[in-house]
């Protein structure tokens, strides 16, 4: 038998087909004959069962023949027939490693991974050279959330097999999910050198180099993975991601129709176009691209993220249209089962609130969170922090010092914040985050507060029957404002604003030197559009003289900037006149603007504050609400309601009537920090105790049972 044997570990199984044939029609009684067929058969991936069943029923006692007969069932999908045959083997030859192997494999199928696990390491103790039960055993460790011991059991495999690309690749895995990315590159370019077309490894070098922020190299890396296979899913994906975080839109628009030529049907893709679409301030295709990507994927997380915010820019949907998809998102979720019969109803105790958000870090939102957090009244609040953080920073410990009780909930599912939740006691649970990204409104959706509101994060509704109140000041949200929720106006402002430290120091009026007005605009770029560029270029028309500086990330890369001459072009702007650039130091840019031109019918945000505190007055337009008001709502709050404008026209004639009077820019401007200080923009005592007095009155009219205010959703907008 032994030159037999040899056939089959040399691969010549035709040829041990054929010899065993003839064995076994000389002696069709002999196990170890049919036990050959079975194995050149099973070799080859021919029919074997018949052969092994047969050997096993000849020589019932033999080890390797039940062993045989279980891997061939394995193969056939056949795990639990499989498993016995391995037992049955192990039952006889309990030192068989193969068996050892093949049933962890069985059992790692069936989802018994700490059983798999034994096998695996059964096998080793009995073969320490069996490197497939090395590489499963990583395999299966790694997949538990073990990195570390996976990374253990890959080095001590890779002497048995250095030329197995695998092993390097899922190596360079495990040691990235430690963030040892360095070592991770290391890996995966070991890979490389013994399999270069391999693009999953390319795109996962890329991560490692971007984790690195070795930007420039994760892109060659993503360009290399996509030259190997056009269409790769995640390396499409994480350069767009790229892209986009670089501001690169128009590479971002490209790579995008790029990918859709090679697969329509790639439908994130395609809600990234329209996304891309959007920040380029060009929406002619923005609905219909999405509405197209979401024919495949109605209930894709991140598509529906990137859709309604796309939407809320949108300069052609009326807010109706815009709310009705908030709506239809909202929709999507089923009731869920509420019993809050056992909750704490004492009127006169400590309220249990409850904060979430991911943006307890070095955010914009830091500006309007520490004003509340910091002057909340402690002896009638008890604070909860659910922090969604990916990554925390120094502002993340100054956030948790605010906090009686902080909670990490990055990467726990939603049932389980929800259990947290309700186990906290929590009375009113506050979303910050609205529909902007690694936002937790899935926890909202289990309602597992009494009360749920909302406030700040993409200022507009969420959509959610489960969250009773939105927090919005009477500028930003008049009667006939669209909302899901119940609208809660504050006392005086939306939110009040604490400026970072280290702003530059107020500076006259540029028009003073130059002689000419610069306006400016500071904001994202898909704040813009078309309306926009044609109102802009009528002021210049009108004030010959005139510069506009647009200073915000995107307008620093030349694809960019070529695309907004042209845009702007087309729509009657002297671009000669434009200066685009992103300041190194926002605050210092703004010394050389005159007048903000504020962006609709999206306000601006941060932009506004920023200007202001720096003494820059804005123009804007009281548009769309809620999201359309946030600069009427400031300039009310300053005392300035003649630098809101009602009309485009009105926006215009105010843009070119104020430019005609230096000397009074150049009053307001210096006064205009002093100003902000005396404001409700900048009371945040005052502010917190609006708060807080709504937060009294949610809870109250909770304890009557009182229901809640007819939601805006019933009226019509006013015009």
């Amino acid at each position: 038998m032994n030159p037999l044997i040899t056939l089959l570990a040399k691969g010549r199984h035709e040829e041990l087909e054929v010899r065993a044939r003839g064995l076994v029609g000389e002696f069709p009684l002999s196990g170890w004959a049919w036990l050959l067929l079975g194995a050149a058969l099973e070799a080859q991936g021919r029919p074997s069962l018949s052969a092994l069943r047969r050997a096993v029923s000849l020589q019932p006692g033999n080890a390797v023949a039940h062993c045989n007969l279980g891997i061939a069932e394995q193969r056939l999908g056949h795990i639990e027939r499989a498993g016995d045959q391995f037992r049955l083997a192990l039952g006889i030859s309990p030192d068989l490693a193969m068996a050892h192997y093949h049933l962890g494999v069985g059992l790692q199928a069936l989802g018994c991974n700490e059983e798999a696990a034994l096998a695996f390491r059964r096998a080793l103790a009995i073969s320490p050279e069996y490197f497939d039960a090395y590489f499963r055993l990583g395999q299966l460790e790694q997949n538990l959330g073990h990195p570390s011991v996976a990374i253990e059991i890959y080095e001590a495999a890779i002497p048995y097999n250095p030329d197995f690309f695998m092993i390097y690749y899922n190596l360079g895995l495990a040691l990235q999910s430690l963030e040892r990315h360095a070592e991770a590159i290391d890996q995966y370019q070991r890979a490389l050198g013994l399999k270069p077309q391999f693009p999953d490894a390319l795109y996962n070098l890329a991560i490692a180099h971007k984790d690195l922020g070795q930007i420039e190299e994760a892109i060659a890396c993503c360009l290399k993975a996509l030259e190997l296979d056009p269409g790769h899913f995640q390396a499409n994906l994480f350069l767009n991601l790229i892209y986009m975080g670089q501001k690169r839109l128009v590479d971002s628009e490209k790579l995008c129709r790029k990918a859709l030529e090679v697969n329509p049907e790639f439908a994130e893709m395609r809600q990234s176009l329209a996304r891309a679409l959007s920040f380029l301030s060009d929406f002619k295709e923005v609905v219909a691209e999405s509405d197209r990507a979401f024919k495949d994927k109605p209930d894709q997380t991140v598509m529906w993220e990137q859709r309604l915010y796309s939407f809320s820019y949108h300069p052609d949907l009326s807010a109706e249209d815009i709310f009705k998809e908030f709506v239809r998102w909202g929709d999507r979720f089923p009731a869920p089962r509420i019993d809050f019969a056992a909750h704490d109803r004492n009127p006169d105790r400590r309220l249990r609130i409850g904060y979430v958000s991911p943006d307890f870090r070095a955010h914009s939102s830091r500006f309007y969170f520490w004003p509340l957090f910091c002057n909340h009244d402690r002896k009638a609040f008890e604070l909860f922090a659910y922090s969604n953080v990916g990554k925390e920073v120094v502002w993340t410990d100054l956030f948790k010092g605010q906090f009686e009780h902080w909670r990490d909930i990055r990467g726990v599912g939603d049932a389980a914040v929800a259990d947290q939740i309700r186990e906290d006691g929590i009375d009113i649970l506050v979303d910050l985050c609205g529909h902007m990204r690694d936002d937790r409104l899935g926890v909202f959706t289990l309602k597992p507060a009494p009360i749920q509101a909302t406030w700040l994060g993409s200022a507009w509704t969420t959509g959610l029957k489960t969250i009773d109140y939105a927090l919005f000041d009477r500028f930003t949200a008049p009667a006939g404002t669209l909302t899901r929720e119940a609208i809660i106006h504050l006392p005086h402002s939306y939110f009040a604003f604490q400026p970072p430290v280290g702003t530059a120091d107020l500076a006259p009026a540029p028009c003073l030197k130059s002689g000419y007005v610069t306006f400016g605009y500071t904001g994202r770029t898909e704040r813009l559009n078309h309306r926009i560029f044609r109102v802009w270029g009528e002021i210049l028309r009108r004030l010959p003289e005139a510069r506009l500086i647009l200073d915000f990330g995107p307008f620093a890369d030349p694809q960019t900037q070529a695309h907004y001459r042209e845009l702007m072009e087309r729509h009657g702007m002297d671009t000669a006149r434009v200066i685009m650039r992103k300041s190194p130091r926002i605050f210092e840019g703004l010394n050389d603007i005159d007048i903000i031109l504020d962006s609709f019918p999206h306000s601006g945000g941060t932009m506004l504050m920023d200007a202001f505190w720096m003494g820059v007055p804005a123009v804007t337009l009281a548009s769309r609400p809620p999201v359309g008001r946030l600069g009427t709502s400031m300039l009310m709050n300053l005392g300035l309601p003649e630098w809101v404008a009602t009309t485009e026209a009105e926006y215009v004639d105010k843009a070119c009537h104020f430019a005609g009077d230096p000397q009074a820019l150049n009053v307001l401007r210096l006064g205009m920090r002093e100003r902000m200080q005396g404001s409700p923009l900048m009371d945040g005592p005052g502010f917190a105790r609006g708060f807080e007095n709504a937060y009294r009155s949610m809870f109250e009219g909770w304890l009557k049972g009182n229901p809640l205010p007819v939601p805006a959703e019933t009226a019509r907008m006013e015009p």
